[in-house]
C-alpha cells in the first residue's frame, strides 16, 4: 500500500506549518497505521539532553488521534491517554511514531501507539480513548481548516 500523506492546518502546534514554536511534523497512512518521523531538537527538551515527556504525550496522541479518524473518516478528540514511558528520548535521536486503530465501541474508539528508533528500539507505548466528533462537525473542520497536499483527495468530505 502507498504512503498517504494526511493534511495538516497552518495553526496547530503538531503539525502546524505556520506555528514557530511548534513541531511541524507529517503524518503518513501507510500499512494499516499512521505515522509521523521525528527528530527532537533542543527546543523541546525536559532533562539536559532528553526529550520532555509532555512532548512524547502529545506525539502519542495526535498519531493515535490520526489512526481512527483516517480508518473510519471522521474526526475524533481525545478521552484518556495512558503513556508507559520505556526509556527516554535522547534529544537528536530519530524516532517514528506510530498509531493504530485498536477497537471501534461505538461512541468511543480505542487505539494504541508507540515511539520507536532504529531497529525497532521501544521508547514509549500508549493506548487511548477518543470520542468521534459529528459528521457536521468534521465536514467544518476539514473544509475550513485542513491543508492537503497537492494531489492528496479530502478525508472527510468530497
Amino acid at each position: 500500500m502507498a504512503k498517504k500523506l494526511l493534511p495538516v492546518t497552518n495553526e496547530c502546534f503538531v503539525c502546524g506549518r505556520e506555528n514557530p514554536g511548534g513541531l511541524n511534523l507529517e503524518f503518513y497512512f501507510e500499512e494499516g497505521v499512521v505515522k509521523a518521523d521525528f527528530v527532537p531538537d533542543e527546543s523541546k527538551m525536559g532533562y539536559k539532553g532528553v526529550l520532555h515527556g509532555g512532548i512524547i504525550c502529545t506525539l502519542l496522541d495526535e498519531v493515535m488521534g490520526w489512526a481512527p479518524a483516517y480508518i473510519k473518516k471522521q474526526m475524533c478528540m481525545l478521552a484518556d491517554l495512558q503513556v508507559r514511558f520505556v526509556e527516554s528520548i535522547p534529544i537528536g535521536t530519530p524516532v517514528t511514531i506510530i498509531g493504530e486503530f485498536s477497537a471501534d465501541r461505538r461512541r468511543v474508539w480505542e487505539t494504541r501507539g508507540k515511539i520507536v528508533g532504529k531497529e525497532g528500539k521501544l521508547y514509549a507505548r500508549a493506548v487511548g480513548k477518543y470520542i468521534p466528533l459529528s459528521q457536521e462537525k468534521t465536514k467544518e473542520i476539514d473544509e475550513g481548516y485542513l491543508i492537503y497536499a497537492e494531489g492528496e483527495e479530502r478525508i472527510f468530505s468530497s
